[in-house]
């Protein structure tokens, strides 16, 4: 089953749509999911909340818009937040469940970590919820916490590059070849280079997570080539049509997204010599995201800066 087939059966109803937060990435999926319910003509309400608002400010969001009936069900968009890193996506389901405890709940394609201690003590016990797993591992692993347990594409997916979606999100921007990109994580899922992966042959290096939005859809808009270790840089430049290629974060997550998804849409999987050991830190998991670090900036070419400048000089 997948998502459409879920939205479909309850397309009578009425959605809420939970924005869990994130970056551009995150966005992206949430733009995704809501175009597959727009043409599937759900009626939906969508809601921002993640770990900076709380929940009686989210309670009394919902509430000023909507009035909630038992019948209605709360859609959280899915993503890659179901771990001990970020630790939110486990907690907003938590409270989700506690604030509506008879509504249908269903989770948008997802990643999660294999950390069954750690999801058994937080996730909800519930009968009640529809998980959406959008690579096999998850899938296998999430099982055995929901009955309802299905896999689907990541909902960004549901773009496509010349629909008006994804075209209002590029904000009228065009493409061009202007550059070279390779994104490196800087954060809790970042992992040492794979060694065929040489920084100097890279017009830019960076990790742009803490872009603002325009200046993020251009680095990748006008990039030529794109490699990368975030996932969502690489699903927005396949959609956009540039030559894609794809490595490891530090669990599973790219590699089976790309067995899933991307391998079929003609991007690249680069090989890292950590192999099956590539796992999560769960020790020393923290979330330390930068757009640029001293000991990334020691390896790019001089041009970096200039290239920069010349992204931002037309903003």
């Amino acid at each position: 089953m997948l998502l459409k087939d879920v939205f479909t059966q309850f397309k009578d109803r009425q959605f809420i749509f939970v924005e869990p937060g994130g970056n551009f990435g995150d966005d992206l999926i949430y733009v995704g999911a809501k175009k597959l319910a727009n043409e599937l003509d759900i009626k939906y309400n969508s809601f921002f909340f993640d770990g900076e608002i709380s929940p009686k400010s989210f309670w009394n969001a919902v509430n000023l818009e909507v009035y909630l009936a038992q019948s209605d069900i709360i859609y959280v968009h899915g993503g890659g937040g179901f771990n001990s890193i970020y630790g939110w996506a486990p907690q907003l389901l938590r409270i989700l469940r506690s604030m509506f405890p008879k509504n249908l709940i269903i989770v948008g394609p997802t990643s999660t970590t294999l950390e069954p201690r750690y999801l058994s003590h937080i996730l909800p016990k519930d009968k009640n919820i529809i998980f959406f797993a959008r690579e096999m591992v998850t899938y296998n692993f999430i099982k055995r916490f929901y009955p309802k347990v299905y896999v689907d594409h990541d909902a960004t997916f549901q773009l496509t590059e010349n629909c008006d979606e994804f075209k209002s999100f590029c904000m009228g921007l065009t493409k061009k070849s202007e550059h070279s990109l390779l994104v490196l994580r800087q954060d809790a899922e970042e992992v040492p280079l794979p060694k065929v992966i040489k920084k100097e042959n890279y017009d830019v290096v960076c990790d742009p997570a803490t872009y603002e939005k325009e200046e993020w859809l251009k680095l990748h808009l006008w990039s030529s080539t794109i490699t990368s270790n975030r996932l969502h840089s690489a699903i927005f430049g396949t959609i956009a049509g540039k030559e894609v290629k794809l490595f490891a974060n530090s669990y599973h997550k790219n590699r089976a997204v790309w067995e899933f998804s991307l391998h079929k849409l003609g991007v690249e999987w680069i090989p890292h010599e950590f192999g099956s050991r590539m796992r999560i830190a769960l020790t020393a998991a923290r979330q330390k995201t930068f757009p640029y670090v001293d000991g990334l900036q020691s390896h790019l070419p001089s041009s970096l800066n200039r290239l920069r400048a010349k992204l931002r000089s037309t903003l």
